[in-house]
């Protein structure tokens, strides 16, 4: 049984969010998802939330040696991660997903266009590197996409805090030339949402664990992340911390160019490993899935009269959806990393 004092930390930061008070844990086991877990672990729920898409904590059921917080992407939840999860925990390791503000939620719109978003992602992490030291002696982090970047910038912001190390799947450390540039001045803003953001970022849609629509303009959040990484990392020579990153070559939404440099310039030879991806039916979202996300094609293009785009646009959803097939190789190079260069194995 996780301690009350632990639960209670970890809850709290959530409870503060949402709005509510002492809020009990469900056994992980009984949650309802597309893929059910077996590992001993619980979740937090809440109104707002959608089914499913709470945070959690993969727990031992004592303290560990190593404990490592798993951070999802931009507009999805920690379902993301929860097969990458898996394997840490069956390396020994107590593991928190957390859930980042205005994800996860029935109802994100207005969430999602808060212009303190950045900063209330950043508390998220803040939170949850506390409440991992009460579950373990030393910490690692890490996440995919947007989870990623935030999980350097942790780094970056407080090295001491994580003595283990860094992992990165599919990390959100470039969008693109322009878009590292421009960050979150009006142009652009104009850019990247001239279209979509005058449509309303809806919860339901085809992907129980993600939003079906892209504030584009939001990205100009994670930007900021990316640059205040990129400033800092001015004055970085080499991180004391051991890193391992995994990335699609066919990752349309975070360039893989920005994890080579980080690694090349910022991470000695010894503490890294990269492990690149060239099967062109890995993209994005893809890579840290072991299961593909099972989605509701009948969600897809509702209003689409041609049977055949509809088809078409239905598969483009199964394509971003898939299983990674490289995931248990990506993975076992994770844990043999970590177990070699964190645990000294």
């Amino acid at each position: 049984m996780l301690p009350d004092h632990i639960w209670n930390a970890f809850a709290s930061h959530y409870d503060i969010r949402l709005g509510g008070e002492m809020t009990t844990p469900i056994p992980l086991q009984q949650v309802e998802q597309a893929v059910p877990i077996q590992l001993p672990g619980y979740y937090y729920d809440h109104p707002k939330l959608r089914e499913g898409n709470g945070p959690r904590i993969l727990y031992q059921g004592e303290l560990t040696k190593d404990v490592i917080v798993l951070t999802h992407g931009f507009t999805d939840s920690p379902y993301y991660m929860q097969d990458v999860a898996s394997r840490f925990f069956e390396a020994g390791c107590n593991v928190i997903l957390p859930l980042l503000p205005a994800h996860g939620l029935k109802e994100p719109d207005e969430a999602i266009r808060s212009e303190e978003l950045d900063n209330r992602w950043r508390n998220t992490i803040d939170a949850s590197i506390a409440v991992a030291r009460l579950l373990g002696k030393r910490v690692s982090i890490g996440g995919f996409s947007t989870g990623g970047v935030l999980s350097l910038n942790k780094i970056l912001r407080h090295s001491e805090m994580i003595d283990g190390g860094l992992f990165l799947f599919s990390a959100a450390l470039s969008l693109g030339r322009l878009a590292d540039k421009v960050g979150d001045s009006e142009i652009a803003e104009w850019l990247v949402g001239f279209f979509l953001d005058h449509t309303a970022v809806i919860g339901e849609g085809p992907d129980p664990y993600k939003y079906p629509i892209l504030p584009a303009s939001v990205a100009s959040e994670v930007v900021e992340i990316i640059q205040e990484g990129n400033t800092i990392l001015k004055d970085v020579k080499t991180l004391p911390q051991a890193v391992f990153a995994a990335h699609s070559h066919h990752d349309k939404t975070a360039e893989i160019q920005g994890v080579i440099d980080f690694l090349s310039h910022h991470v000695s030879p010894e503490k890294q490993l990269f492990f690149p991806i060239k099967d062109e039916k890995v993209m994005h979202a893809t890579l840290p899935l072991k299961t593909a996300v099972p989605i509701d094609l009948t969600l897809v293009a509702p209003n689409e009269k041609s049977p055949k785009r509809r088809k078409i646009k239905q598969e483009d959803w199964l394509k971003h959806v898939a299983a990674n097939p490289h995931f248990e190789e990506m993975m076992n190079q994770a844990i043999n990393f970590f177990q070699q260069k964190v645990q000294g194995g």
